[in-house]
């Protein structure tokens, strides 16, 4: 070699270049090596973690915050036991409420016309909702909190809480609605 020249580069042996971390651990420089075998890259990568390398030296590295976790967790059990029933079997008593008159209430009035109801064989309409397991509905006519007293108040004037509804003010009087609320609210 003539005197100011270096001297080209070696070729790195295999063995060298195995044992080496590469750019793609380091997060410097080139992709990969494409003749470098996937489970090469892995062990190195897993050797690589104990100097601050993310998961497998090939996945992005994740972080969640705690109220995206605790988000994904509501959300994952809701999608597996759903929102359609109460955690526990409602058991409300009516004041004043007789289920066997509040039965046949139901059928004077013609409730049956409109809605389907549990007992009542000439209950079969289809205008309303069906009138099975109402103490574990959430909303009385999407419009009030279901219990016992705003059951009996529905009962007695439903157009005061949503004018215009399909159900007609009939003129039930406040203890006929209690007794009505009372076989609705009845386990069934």
């Amino acid at each position: 070699m003539k005197k100011g020249e270096t001297e080209p580069p070696a070729e790195e042996s295999d063995e060298a270049r195995r044992d080496s971390p590469g750019p793609e651990l380091s997060g410097e420089g080139e992709p990969p090596e494409q003749d470098q075998e996937p489970w090469e890259r892995v062990q190195k990568a897993g050797e690589n973690q104990e100097e601050g390398g993310n998961l497998l030296g090939l996945l992005p590295r994740i972080t969640l915050g705690a109220g995206v976790v605790l988000t994904l967790l509501v959300i994952g059990y809701l999608a597996i036991h759903g929102l359609r029933t109460l955690p526990y079997e409602p058991e409300w008593p009516i004041p004043g409420g007789d289920p066997e008159r509040g039965r046949a209430l139901i059928r004077r009035y013609g409730c049956g016309a409109c809605h389907r109801s549990p007992g009542i064989l000439d209950a079969t309409g289809r205008v309303g909702p069906i009138l099975t397991d109402l103490s574990e509905q959430v909303y009385i006519g999407g419009q009030l909190p279901n219990t016992p007293d705003h059951l009996s108040e529905w009962v007695q004037n439903p157009q005061r809480f949503a004018p215009g509804t399909a159900m007609p003010d009939l003129g039930v009087t406040e203890p006929e609605a209690r007794n009505i609320a009372a076989y609705l609210h009845r386990k069934t």
